[in-house]
């Protein structure tokens, strides 16, 4: 069996039949070809949402001229538009990201 380099899997004295091969740290990239492109896309689309929100949220707020933001204009994301923004940047993954070889 082969198996990445997940700290769960290293508790292994139960397994009799089997014998594991651990895979060297950073090795499941090269061997998944989603790990590579398609999930690497779909962070890096997902990943600026949050900040641009942010960025967003922080002009109105310094042109609203408040001096000390109250807890409602915190900046906050929920899991649910946290999912929305994951949804979004699925959506943008294209068929050619997911074929392309």
């Amino acid at each position: 069996m082969v198996e990445d380099n997940l700290s769960a899997y290293l508790n292994v004295d139960v397994l009799r039949s089997i014998k594991p091969n651990f895979l060297s740290p950073n090795t499941t990239s090269h061997l998944q070809p989603c790990d590579q492109g398609i999930i690497n896309f779909f962070k890096r689309v997902y990943g600026t949402q949050p900040v641009r929100k942010y960025v967003d949220h922080s002009k109105d707020k310094v042109s609203s001229a408040s001096t000390q933001p109250t807890s409602s204009e915190t900046f906050r994301i929920s899991v649910l538009y946290a999912l929305y923004d994951m949804r979004a940047a699925w959506d943008k993954v294209t068929e050619q990201t997911t074929t392309k070889k």
